[in-house]
């Protein structure tokens, strides 16, 4: 059967039996919800590559997808724990006993000294040599001359690779030979190397494992700040994803198609098989003639257009229901390939944003990586032209893969100005071994290494001697010195509501360990793109023209005191809902009425009116569910009025499957016109934004807020020095220490000074005090509340 015409409507019916037969075995025990939608690709993916092969037997098949499921579940994602399980007989027959999978007794390994007045780091010079044969490899010293300004040298030794992958289980060990002493490595990078290894040649690789000794602190503390300059340096960076399952290996036949497709090469591009290029263009959508491959983004809206154009063409049915099926598959496996957990670690950012060149390798099979940025951007460009969202909750991978990328080229442009605190809150909560590493990861980004091949001193330099605490707590003092803010106190993820914060952990320090539910805040500072989908954040200063002070102490180093003012308190909080999801907010639950009506009702005796009328309060209360921000970086216009009462309604559209799509009911066509449905969808999406996961609040002088979950009745309103968005925070005692003001030749003193908690994330919206407003009422009222106040 040709692989052009594959009749799936007959394969799904194979698929819909096996599962029906695999029912009983699911009901039998309490089932992971992506174990079993797992388990269901695989019977698909099986069924999919038999049919291509024209080879189905249902007996066969289940008795594979069995086997087959019991291996995914001895390993993890995109790792073999033995590889060479999957070698013939003959061959395998033929390795070599030291080669052994089980665990050895190796002596230590004993390292040559490194001068750091001359070397950065070491290197391995991997023999030549083929599976399953033992590794061998020679370790060699990296000059500091090499890696510095490495775009002017041309030697031997700067032609190395640098090579990104999973530690992952280091048992069983695996061992190699380095300088003819025994190494033990763990099965994943064994792998690796098996992999990157040239058959006639020798090659210098860079590998974090092997060339920095880890059980010596000073030298691990010495490479670590270095590492930038290592992998700026190299040649290649080569990104391990593991050994292929069968649905990656599908789609890296798909990518090294697509690649084809878009080679300058001619004759390359002939020698694709019209069958492969149909496979091709219903995952990726048309490639018709080569084009020039760019890391990053900035094909999105071409990919937008020529797949609507793809979708539309006329004189023949280009997108059958049979293709979207088989896209259907391909689209689940390209998910799961971009969710293995080489972009899930923290080093992953700086390995792709620094890389030269970089090449993705799954098992046999390799593509560089603008070849999948090209070729994921079309592919999301094509599922959203049918209606499918790009990227869900409960795969997170694509959106990872895509800030990594859209940082990649952000950073390579001259002008840009992020700084490490914004790039710590985008990718703060990516996975590390080690948790300092979240933060140790990141410090060798920066433009100017990228541009200029010189490392850029950010001031915050890794040591490990510390512990976790002391690292996010000095990295939290760090950013606000350095950037002069305090965005830190809106990081803290929201923890689940049971979840308090860690015990002797400050609450004034993210916790970049911390899950919760996600949200982008108001200030965007964990936007995964810059500005996904044109939005804009609008920059509040709550703090008017101030800057931040604040006081040291000298023995309690987990107690912040900042200048500010206890402006006002929580009074009352609105009964209901928190929306969590993004897709439910409260004119979706209908809540929204309950929301109006406590806006709305009459003030108690001792509140303060800061509005004057009910029209005012309506304002307010409009202007405060969407943070009084457009979208696009500027206040609401006054026509995000009538918006509001066309969703208070219930004459608005509803959300669509795609991320930012609106749709009219059948009966609301005709009855608004198209700007205005996009004047309503600005307005939604605002909405949607600024809600989602928080509640409505009152205060005792009347003004109208929103703020997260932990917000209660009782929580002290802090508008401190420099900060951009008021403070929520609650009263925890007392405390004495010794403490001076920052700059302060004063001498040091002992005080006793009440103590408060941040609310959770305590970042708020309070409509009528965001521009300074808290400061200036305070300074007419005599100062009232003006001081310190000490945060723990």
């Amino acid at each position: 059967m040709p692989r052009g015409n594959i009749m799936l409507d007959e394969l799904f019916a194979h698929v819909d039996s096996l599962d029906q037969d695999s029912e009983r075995e699911w009901n039998e025990r309490e089932v992971d919800p992506e174990e079993a939608a797992r388990f269901g690709e695989r019977l698909a993916l099986r069924m999919f590559d038999q049919f291509l092969n024209g080879d189905i037997d249902d007996d066969k098949v289940g008795s594979d997808i069995e086997g087959e499921d019991e291996e995914e579940n001895e390993r993890e994602e995109g790792q073999h724990s033995d590889t060479d399980s999957q070698l013939p007989n003959s061959v395998s027959n033929l390795k070599p006993s030291n080669a052994d999978t089980s665990e050895p007794s190796t002596p230590k390994f004993t390292y040559p000294p490194l001068d750091r007045s001359q070397y950065v780091s070491r290197l391995i010079l991997l023999h030549p040599g083929t599976q399953p044969y033992e590794i061998t490899c020679s370790l060699l010293h990296l000059p500091l001359s090499t890696v510095s300004n490495p775009d002017t040298k041309d030697d031997e030794i700067s032609r190395y690779i640098a090579l990104s992958y999973v530690w992952g289980p280091q048992s069983p060990q695996r061992i190699i030979t380095i300088n003819n002493q025994p190494f033990p490595v763990g099965p994943n990078l064994y792998s690796a190397l098996q992999h990157i290894r040239l058959e006639h040649a020798p090659r210098l690789v860079w590998v974090d494992a092997i060339c920095i000794n880890q059980a010596d602190i000073e030298e691990r503390n010495w490479q670590v700040s270095k590492m930038g300059l290592i992998y700026r340096a190299a040649e290649s960076v080569v990104a391990w994803m593991g050994e292929a399952t069968r649905g990656a290996g599908m789609i890296f036949q798909c990518l090294e198609t697509f690649e084809d497709l878009t080679s300058s090469d001619q004759e390359i591009v002939d020698s694709v098989s019209p069958d492969a290029k149909r496979i091709c263009e219903i995952i990726f959508g048309p490639v018709s003639t080569p084009e020039t491959l760019h890391d990053g983004n900035e094909g999105d809206d071409r990919n937008e257009r020529e797949a609507e154009e793809f979708l539309e063409e006329e004189g023949r049915e280009v997108f059958t229901e049979e293709d979207k099926q088989i896209a259907h598959i391909l689209w689940s496996q390209l998910d799961l390939l971009l969710e293995r957990k080489l972009f899930w670690r923290s080093w992953i950012v700086q390995e792709i944003v620094l890389a030269r060149s970089i090449t993705l390798l799954c098992s046999h099979h390799s593509v560089s990586y603008t070849t999948l940025t090209h070729a994921l951007s079309r592919a999301c460009a094509l599922r959203e032209s049918v209606g499918i969202q790009s990227y869900s909750p409960s795969r997170t991978g694509i959106m990872k893969f895509l800030s990594i990328s859209s940082l990649r080229t952000e950073m390579r442009e001259p002008s840009c100005k992020i700084t490490l605190f914004e790039i710590a809150c985008r990718f703060g909560r990516l996975e590390a071994t080690d948790p300092r590493d979240k933060i140790f990861a990141l410090l060798g980004l920066s433009t100017k290494l990228i541009c200029t091949g010189e490392m850029e001193d950010h001031g915050f330099v890794p040591d490990y001697r510390m512990g976790v605490v002391e690292v996010f707590r000095e990295f939290a003092i760090f950013c606000i010195r350095k950037y002069d803010c305090l965005d830190v106190f809106a990081m803290p993820y929201r923890g689940l509501e049971e979840v308090g914060v860690h015990e002797g952990w400050p609450s004034w320090a993210p916790d970049w360990e911390r899950r919760g539910v996600r949200d982008f805040g108001l200030l965007g500072l964990q936007a995964p793109v810059k500005v996904e989908s044109g939005r804009e954040y609008r920059k509040f200063r709550a703090g008017g023209q101030t800057s931040v002070e604040m006081v040291y102490w000298k023995d309690i180093p987990n107690v912040l005191t900042l200048r500010g003012v206890k402006f006002d308190v929580v009074s009352e909080v609105v009964e209901g809902d928190v929306f969590p999801d993004p897709r439910s907010i409260p004119g979706d639950a209908e809540a929204w009425k309950e929301w109006l009506r406590f806006a709305m009702r009459d003030l108690e005796d001792g509140h303060g009116d800061p509005y004057g009328s009910k029209e005012k309060t309506v304002e307010a209360l409009w202007r405060t569910l969407v943070a009084d921000s457009d979208g696009r970086g500027n206040q609401a216009p006054p026509w995000f009025e009538g918006e509001f009462y066309r969703w208070a309604r219930g004459d608005g559209l509803k959300a669509g499957i795609a991320q930012g799509s609106w749709l009219a009911d059948d009966d609301d066509y005709g009855r608004f016109s198209e700007e205005d449905n996009e004047r309503y969808t600005q307005f939604a999406d605002q909405l949607h934004q600024v809600t989602r996961g928080r509640k409505l609040f009152r205060t005792f002088r009347g003004y109208l807020g929103l703020g997260t979950w932990q917000v209660s009745e009782g929580c002290v309103v802090c508008v401190f020095y420099g900060g951009k968005l008021p403070i929520l925070v609650d009263e925890a005692g007392t405390m004495r220490g010794i403490g001076k003001k920052s700059g302060c030749q004063e001498e040091e003193e002992e005080m006793e000074v009440p103590v408060y908690r941040i609310a959770g994330t305590g970042d708020c919206y309070i409509q009528g005090i965001m521009d300074g407003e808290a400061l200036e009422i305070s300074k007419e009222e005599g100062d009232i509340g003006l001081g310190h106040v000490s945060l723990v």
